[in-house]
């Protein structure tokens, strides 16, 4: 179900707002209005208006324009993780999954979709060290992608979605999903120490991973209710729950 909150004063203050950006353009699905769409917030992705809504999105050229520099910046922050890698407890630490949440938090789990598999095909031939192209990791930078939507899009944000999020992408994608791939490439007698090694990373790295998507939106919050690509409904503080 949407979370309207003050929904109806916002849309006639927006209406009369001549700062209202010009993408906030009428939006009609199902005989709803969808004028200044941004507003709508919702409480679970298990509504047909969430994914109307995010199907929405990819007719937006401004969504489509703002996640084409999002997805150019994962691939610069991929570069720089394999030219000057980080460490911490001797895990390499990758923060492409910074622009990526943030694209799924904006523009939702379609856009999130595409966007995953562009990622990392583009990743592929920019970074290929000579590997054949396994359309496995594709599938898991797109599962990523919407685990992100489904906590994120359209809702407010808390350190317990940024946790419970980067939890499944950590323990279902780069673990379960990471070691079949892996296992596939090479051989399933590895599949039990790759499970453990994953494991073992994965858990190291949670903390510091969930710290950085706090960071990233407490001061990108904000900044993004200012020029209108989210709800003014979402508190500019992250809080716990």
């Amino acid at each position: 179900m949407p979370h309207h909150g003050k929904l109806g004063k916002d849309e006639h203050l927006c209406g009369d707002n001549p700062m209202r950006p010009l993408w906030n353009a009428d939006l009609l699905s199902g005989g709803l209005n969808m004028k200044n769409n941004r507003e709508l917030l919702f409480k679970s992705p298990f509504s047909v208006l969430y994914w109307k809504t995010a199907s929405k999105e990819l007719q937006v050229i401004e969504s489509i324009v703002l996640t084409s520099i999002l997805i150019g910046l994962s691939l610069v922050l991929e570069t720089l993780g394999k030219s000057i890698p980080i460490y911490f407890f001797d895990r390499q630490v990758m923060f492409v999954f910074l622009p990526q949440s943030l694209i799924s938090m904006l523009f939702g789990p379609i856009v999130g979709l595409f966007s995953g598999a562009i990622i990392d095909i583009l990743g592929f031939f920019i970074f290929n060290s000579g590997f054949v192209f396994f359309p496995g990791y594709t599938i898991s930078s797109m599962l990523s992608s919407l685990i992100f939507s489904l906590f994120l899009y359209r809702s407010r944000v808390t350190v317990l979605r940024l946790a419970s999020a980067k939890f499944l992408v950590n323990m279902f994608i780069n673990v379960l999903l990471g070691s079949v791939w892996m296992a596939i490439l090479t051989s399933w007698n590895q599949f039990s120490l790759l499970m453990i090694s994953g494991l073992i990373k994965n858990l190291s790295l949670l903390p510091l991973e969930v710290f950085l998507l706090y960071y990233l939106y407490k001061k990108l919050i904000p900044i993004m209710k200012k020029f209108f690509l989210i709800s003014t409904e979402i508190p500019d503080e992250v809080t716990l729950f």
